[in-house]
């Protein structure tokens, strides 16, 4: 009988009846924010190992919990590890990458999705050397022109024999812990005269794996040519540049074709990179009642050392 009182004496003092519960680290006075759990507010958040434990509003005041460390983060915001869906992080084999861990890890961004370096040539060198051995978890559109985003100065579907939908969406059905889509950039720049043909070819390739197209809009193709083909679940990044066929109208409207696409399901998102957000087009979008769906910033060689913090 008393080593069952024992017993029950030390669960209780556990927590099992809401007593005294030790951690191993507990995080208290910052301005909690998880929008999973609807959590926006001053909490106390316990850490145990490499996970986290529990999250409560007051619980080292009220003495309900104890650390073996205890750190005071008053003045700062704590939240989820962040996701940035667009970058570009095929350092080294690209004209667009850097490392992943190097811009990564102190920013807290703990998943990055790169936005189609790597095509299905030379995805098994992008899983071998970028994803592998990265502390940051890596994903990655996988480029409907087979040579991904080797050579940036030329145009990567100029020539629509690079695109091939059944090696892409091999690469994406053989590797889904890695592959999330199907990229496609869709300016003038990257598709030549092929006009909206290259994302067809990336939509032919999305709907054999089942996933969904990143496309970059840009000067050169008419904006309600691109939407139209686009699928409910279909992202198009870069929503607010302003280089030309973009979201906006002459008018400082937003154009109907953004409206229906939104209406369709098309997720927008920001990209902003290093030339690919405008102001001007932001304000105008804003002051319609147009706000993009998704922040990410297009981190790459080019963007990290100017506007770009990830």
């Amino acid at each position: 009988m008393e080593d069952a009182v024992a017993a029950a004496l030390a669960s209780a003092s556990c927590g099992e009846f809401g007593h005294l519960v030790k951690h191993d680290l507990v995080l208290t006075g910052a301005t909690v924010i998880d929008p999973s759990q609807q959590i926006c507010g001053r909490f106390d958040v316990a850490v145990d190992g490499d996970r986290i434990a529990a999250v409560e509003e007051g619980a080292i005041e009220a003495g309900t919990w104890e650390a073996d460390r205890h750190i005071d983060l008053s003045g700062k915001v704590l939240t989820p590890g962040w996701v940035d869906i667009h970058a570009h992080v095929y350092a080294g084999v690209t004209t667009w990458g850097i490392k992943a861990d190097a811009f990564c890890l102190a920013t807290g961004v703990t998943t990055i999705v790169d936005a189609g370096s790597p095509g299905w040539a030379n995805f098994l060198g992008f899983e071998e050397y970028v994803v592998a051995p990265s502390r940051t978890q890596v994903l990655t559109f996988v480029h409907i022109s087979g040579i991904g985003l080797t050579y940036g100065p030329l145009g990567e579907m100029e020539d629509l024999r690079y695109g091939d939908p059944a090696r892409t969406a091999f690469v994406i059905q053989n590797w889904p812990d890695t592959c999330v889509g199907v990229k496609v950039r869709q300016g003038k720049h990257q598709v030549g005269d092929n006009g909206v043909q290259p994302l067809r070819l990336a939509i032919e390739a999305a709907e054999a794996a089942r996933v969904p197209v990143m496309v970059h809009i840009g000067a050169g193709v008419p904006l309600p040519d691109v939407l139209a083909e686009m699928r409910a679940g279909d992202i198009a990044t870069h929503c607010y540049q302003g280089v030309g066929d973009g979201i906006v109208g002459g008018d400082g409207e937003v154009i109907p074709q953004v409206w229906d696409a939104r209406k369709r399901g098309v997720i927008f998102d920001i990209g902003h990179g290093g030339g690919s957000f405008d102001f001007n087009v932001a304000r105008a979008a804003l002051a319609n009642g147009f706000r993009a769906d998704v922040i990410s910033t297009d981190i790459h060689a080019h963007s990290i050392h100017r506007t770009v913090y990830s």
